[in-house]
């Protein structure tokens, strides 16, 4: 009995994850050795490291929280649709929640800023292009499920995260993050609301097209019959037996 519980509680995909996580501490603590630093600088908050306040890099963090919300409701939305749908219908949701994830991912290991630059060789304008390509093959590829969705809330968060693109390159103003760090902020928030929006819109058209079975009708209908074959049988109790006094 126990086994298979266990069992159903680590299903092969699962159990894959949970070593996958495995792996990672692993590889945290092969590159806390390699680097000749404790393994508490890769696994505590970055201001308990450096001993700085709670609250620094309140907006980056939360900027890191919303744009994996926009990777998982993509990729949940996606997985969805592809269940019911087909993997072609699910391509835009599954391709958008890649892209978020990259774009997290950046983000949160500061990808463009020291990563490429360093070890490639690669300048910030070259990566933030890269970026701009792919999100254009996106739009020119999915052109007719952008045109189904709320788009004009998808070109606030491109001109936004845009704007702040520019002002990195051209602003040097005291007030220059700001700015910057504001407009960019605005756009992952404006770009999380809509893919949240169109992965739940998409996910809920699936459900609704889905074709139901007769069995299923059946299944559907039999709690609705259940209150009105409990009524009938207490009438009949009723009849049979006197109420007390």
């Amino acid at each position: 009995m126990h086994g298979a519980h266990i069992r159903r509680a680590f299903p092969p995909h699962v159990l894959a994850m949970v070593l996958l996580a495995g792996l990672v501490v692993a590889g945290v603590a092969v590159a806390a050795e390699s680097l000749d630093r404790p393994f508490g600088f890769f696994s505590r908050e970055p201001s308990e490291v450096l001993g700085a306040p709670f609250y620094t890099g309140f907006l980056f963090h939360v900027g890191l929280l919303v744009w994996f919300a926009s990777a998982v409701a993509c990729l949940f939305g996606g997985c969805l649709v592809a269940a019911l749908r087909g993997r072609r219908a699910a391509a835009p949701l599954l391709a958008a929640g890649l892209l978020s994830t990259v774009l997290a991912l950046d983000d949160a290991l500061r990808i463009h800023e020291d990563l490429l630059p360093g070890k490639l060789g690669l300048p910030k304008i070259g990566t933030y292009a890269l970026y701009a390509v792919a999100f254009g093959a996106w739009l020119w590829f999915f052109r007719d499920f952008v045109r189904r969705t709320p788009w004009p809330l998808l070109g606030f968060a491109g001109l936004m995260l845009g704007t702040s693109v520019g002002l990195d390159r051209v602003f040097e103003s005291h007030q220059r993050h700001l700015f910057e760090d504001g407009a960019k902020f605005v756009g992952i928030v404006a770009w999380t609301a809509y893919f949240v929006r169109t992965s739940f819109a998409s996910a809920l058209e699936a459900v609704a097209a889905r074709p139901v079975s007769d069995e299923s009708k059946a299944a559907l209908a039999e709690p609705a019959a259940a209150p009105a074959r409990g009524e009938r049988r207490f009438e009949r109790r009723r009849d049979r037996q006197p109420l007390p006094r």
